[in-house]
């Protein structure tokens, strides 16, 4: 499998993927394939973790470069091509990061200087090919509490709701807050609790589906995703969702059918590696089938973040070589 200029080659092969799951993981062919390989949960495999180009010196001409699709339009190719680093605002080190659906919106966390904290930010960019620029404080969803750490971000896909986790006013857990606006050119209004449920351990890395349904994470006693429906402009109560053999799989990114996942799932060594499992259908209670992929996953913590409505580009964060980096793989 050759990479471009900064990456490593690595070569390995791929079995045919199924039916279910042709349209995600496809076996490796030609130059820039990116395969998966099943992944016992022991955490054991044999394909090498993925070096990635230095992101901190990345430029424009560096950066993801693709041009937008319509959703109709399939992709260029069932596999993702060679992740290249996505620059925000001269790249600083932000720790997760969502999507409007055009890809020219995104909210941002990144860490507060001499903090241990995160605060979220907004960034725009003019096309897809460009970086993202204008980085600024998110208007709206305030707090007098000024140690707070506001992140995992999640933007809907018009861009008008937005879900975070935050530890305001509770120290040691997290809880999920919502805030909206009337339009992408307002501010959004103060946040509020997202989920009207008492919870027993924290709630976190929170992603807005197309349909407007909330998938996130809960850890407590046990580590589970959850997903709530929207009905009007309320969630139901979440039902639990599991993924076969990934007790720890955590940072869900779903398609815009929702039956495809995307997550992280810690192995043997603690590290977090990036898979792919399906459903058959929206409303089935569990994923299977996970499959790891092999030329995005690295040797560092790597989270999926976003990935396009055509299914197209998929986004996410790693912290190979040390600070926190932003990534696209396209096909």
């Amino acid at each position: 499998m050759t990479f471009a200029a900064g990456f490593a080659t690595a070569a390995t092969a791929a079995t045919a993927a199924t039916a279910a799951t042709a349209a995600v993981v496809m076996a490796c062919s030609g130059s820039y394939g990116i395969a998966a390989t099943t992944v016992p949960d022991d955490g054991a495999t044999t394909a090498p973790d993925t070096a990635l180009p230095d992101a901190s010196a990345a430029t424009d001409a560096d950066a993801y470069d693709g041009a937008p699709l319509p959703p109709a339009q399939p992709c260029k190719s069932g596999v993702f091509d060679a992740p290249k680093p996505l620059v925000v605002a001269g790249d600083p080190s932000p720790t997760a990061i969502t999507l409007s659906a055009d890809e020219l919106t995104a909210v941002v966390a990144i860490p507060a200087p001499g903090a241990m904290i995160t605060r979220l930010y907004l960034a725009t960019r003019p096309t897809t090919g460009a970086s993202f620029s204008n980085l600024s404080p998110l208007p709206g969803p305030t707090t007098s509490d000024t140690m707070a750490t506001d992140e995992a971000p999640a933007l809907s896909a018009d861009g008008l709701e937005l879900v975070f986790a935050s530890d305001r006013g509770q120290r040691g857990s997290s809880r999920l807050l919502r805030t909206i606006r009337g339009s992408a050119a307002s501010a959004f209004k103060e946040a509020s609790d997202a989920l009207a449920i008492g919870r027993s351990g924290s709630t976190t890395e929170p992603f807005l589906a197309m349909s407007g349904s909330l998938y996130f994470t809960t850890s407590g006693s046990l580590r589970s995703f959850q997903v709530a429906r929207k009905v009007g402009d309320a969630y139901e109560l979440p039902t639990a969702l599991m993924v076969t053999d990934h007790p720890s799989a955590a940072h869900p990114v779903l398609s815009a059918d929702e039956r495809t996942l995307y997550f992280s799932s810690a192995n043997a060594a603690a590290v977090e590696d990036i898979y792919v499992a399906t459903r058959s259908s929206m409303t089935e209670a569990a994923f299977a089938g996970a499959t790891r992929l092999d030329g995005i996953s690295t040797a560092g913590r790597d989270r999926p973040q976003w990935i396009s409505p055509d299914g197209c580009r998929l986004y996410f964060t790693t912290d190979v070589g040390g600070a926190t980096r932003v990534y696209v793989a396209s096909r």
